[in-house]
């Protein structure tokens, strides 16, 4: 019996053109969502973390393990590269109770006793540093703590940070304490400051306190773009906000 040989026919290559054509336009249509769900993925888990630091350094003194803390918005430099880091510092009892009962250095007040320098950027009180655990190393010479109470967050190069009413990123710090009563900040925290420390003196503790600013971004870092603000239109834009007796709240604004 002679069997017939089927004849098997392939793809000409027209149709193979016009399937890869396909599938192209396929992959195309699907990577501009998962790229915008990809970059607000990354921009949210960075706000959450700034959140955390926030968050977490506020609760200790809360719970009492620290009696004044502090969260730090600072820079680091390496290889002409600036990197931004959210770190946490914790001061306990003792250290707390010698800077308020030190009202008076000679004849003046004690760096701790005006709001302008209470939570500067240097992190130091009248030269002397009295933080027990540092987030962050605050000079070459000193250790990160290696508590889980105090902690440092970089920034990841893909995202932006920024401030209500800051231009020019610089420096800035927040202080907490139990009561509310030496909350404080300083640098691009006070508001009108520019980024920059404002005037003390004996004069500074007299009136009112100032205005201190109690919200920070976390976005999509554009070219261009030196740091978060809502006027630019920039993607993935987080708000983080506080107070002095905590209240740490994080939302999308667009």
């Amino acid at each position: 019996m002679q069997m017939q040989q089927k004849k098997i026919k392939g793809f000409t290559l027209l149709e193979l053109m016009v399937v890869i054509i396909i599938i192209g336009l396929i992959s195309a249509i699907g990577f501009l969502p998962f790229q915008s769900w990809r970059s607000d993925r990354l921009a949210r888990a960075g706000a959450v973390s700034v959140s955390s630091v926030i968050q977490d350094i506020y609760s200790q003194v809360q719970r009492g393990h620290y009696s004044f803390s502090m969260f730090r918005v600072h820079s680091v430099t390496k290889n002409n590269e600036t990197n931004w880091f959210i770190s946490s510092y914790g001061m306990e009892t003792e250290n707390f109770t010698t800077l308020v009962r030190n009202k008076y250095k000679g004849t003046t007040l004690a760096e701790f006793h005006v709001f302008e320098k209470r939570c500067k950027t240097d992190l130091l009180f009248d030269s002397v540093n009295m933080w027990d655990d540092q987030g962050y190393p605050i000079s070459s010479g000193d250790k990160a703590s290696k508590k889980l109470t105090v902690s440092s967050y970089e920034i990841d190069d893909k995202l932006s940070i920024g401030v209500s009413g800051v231009d020019k990123l610089t420096e800035g710090t927040v202080c907490f304490s139990k009561d509310g009563s030496y909350y404080a900040a300083g640098g691009m925290f006070i508001s009108g400051s520019g980024g920059m420390e404002m005037g003390g003196g004996d004069s500074a503790i007299v009136g009112e306190e100032p205005s201190v600013i109690e919200e920070m971004y976390v976005c999509q870092r554009e070219s261009g773009a030196t740091s978060c603000s809502l006027s630019t239109g920039q993607e993935n834009f987080y708000s983080i906000k506080w107070s002095r007796f905590g209240n740490i709240d994080m939302q999308k604004l667009n």
